[in-house]
């Protein structure tokens, strides 16, 4: 390997790997884990409670794109479906504990937001929002952007590892295993990142496999790496993924632009379609069970209950990404419009510089019109006087 030496202790055994054979064998485990979606058509799922409860946080799929969103908080989302409409849209149904409730209201909890797009976008990391257990919420989206490094690791604690001890996370991603190899790619990543604050994102496993990465039979986490510099050069780059010295690695901070949705929701055509997704049952109601039956009519009565079990049951986030394509064009837009609005500036300053300019010699020459009216007036009255006194 060149550079530098990484040591991996795996049961005292050291193995050599190349880097591409293990990036396109996890690649391959990665669209198994997702069920082959980035080649579906399907674009809305549910992922039920039970299966959630295994860790601390939950990721939810966008089939045919690969992006991913996170929930840090066990149990607080009960289920989730996304889908495309107008950008990527994510449907939340929230748990409604009461303890869940007051840990909020006590600032104890908050939910982090995480949208990846593996090798396309980088991680961006939405932290600290507070939601109120079992009732509708637009996540704030529109107060302003996100900076984040293009093709790099934004969030380097997104990529450390967790710990599994459920059984059905071996039994999902029996496929995935942690090895020597493994580690050895991810001591390479770490002591990339150590030199240069970020590691490239072609360089990197996407996010299934370096969530899941790390399990052995019984559950546990058994890594340790060793970083030994002591062979670093100063010709090596990072352009070698084998190489973890020096760094040449260009990673520029770029802004893009989030919005949530507009106007009202659920709309009045979509909040029954949005009940059947997420299995929100109409209520049952009695008719001893209403107020003035006579003149209210049960059906309207029960779909007015049915409604508002859904808007307190759901929440519901539109994202759209701007593309480096459309923000590269923005800014040149933006570079002609500062042209555009200094050459009107300049036009509208000449214009009114001539116009005063032709102003002044209007003011002066009625001045010097009255004033010489004013001196041939004395001059022909002096003139006449003395014509007089003659």
């Amino acid at each position: 390997m060149a550079g530098c030496l990484t040591n991996c202790s795996d049961g005292d055994h050291f193995l050599s790997y190349n880097f591409d054979d293990l990036y396109n064998s996890l690649l391959g485990f990665t669209k198994t884990v997702i069920g082959e979606s980035m080649e579906s058509t399907i674009h809305e799922f549910k992922y039920a409670n039970d299966n959630q409860n295994f860790s601390n946080f939950v990721e939810y799929y966008l089939p045919k794109t690969g992006v991913c969103f996170h929930f840090n908080y066990l149990g607080l989302v009960k289920e989730a479906g996304v889908g495309e409409e107008n950008g990527m849209e994510l449907l939340i149904r929230l748990n409604s504990d009461p303890n869940l409730r007051e840990g909020i209201q006590e600032g104890k909890h908050g939910l982090t937001l995480t949208i990846q797009r593996p090798l396309t976008f980088p991680t961006l990391t939405l932290n600290r929002l507070d939601l109120e257990p079992g009732m509708a919420h637009l996540i704030p989206l529109n107060r302003g952007s996100w900076n984040f490094k293009k093709n790099c690791i934004s969030n380097w604690s997104q990529a450390k590892v967790e710990t599994f001890k459920k059984k059905v996370v071996i039994d999902l991603f029996a496929n995935i295993h942690y090895d020597q190899n493994v580690c050895k790619h991810y001591c390479q990543l770490e002591s990339i990142y150590q030199k240069c604050g970020c590691v490239a994102t072609e360089h990197e496993i996407l996010g299934a496999a370096r969530q899941y990465i790390f399990l052995e039979a019984n559950g546990n986490l058994a890594r340790s790496c060793l970083l030994n510099d002591s062979a670093c050069t100063t010709t090596s780059t990072v352009a070698d993924p084998e190489s973890t010295c020096g760094c040449i690695l260009s990673c520029t901070e770029v802004t893009f632009d989030i919005l949530h949705s507009q106007g009202k929701w659920p709309a009045d055509g979509s909040w029954k379609q949005i009940a059947k997704r997420f299995g929100i049952t109409r209520p049952i109601v009695m008719a001893t069970d209403m107020i003035n039956f006579e003149e209210v009519d049960i059906e309207k009565y029960t779909d007015f209950l049915w409604r508002r079990k859904v808007d307190t049951s759901v929440m519901k986030i539109n994202i759209f990404i701007r593309s480096k394509e459309s923000l590269e064009f923005s800014e040149k837009d933006k570079y002609q419009s500062y042209w555009e609005f200094l050459a009107k500036m300049g036009g509208s300053m000449s214009v009114f510089m001539g116009l005063s300019f032709v102003a002044v010699i209007e003011v002066w020459g009625t001045y010097l019109v009255w004033i010489w009216s004013v001196v041939s007036c004395k001059m022909s009255r002096k003139k006449k006087t003395k014509e007089l006194f003659n």
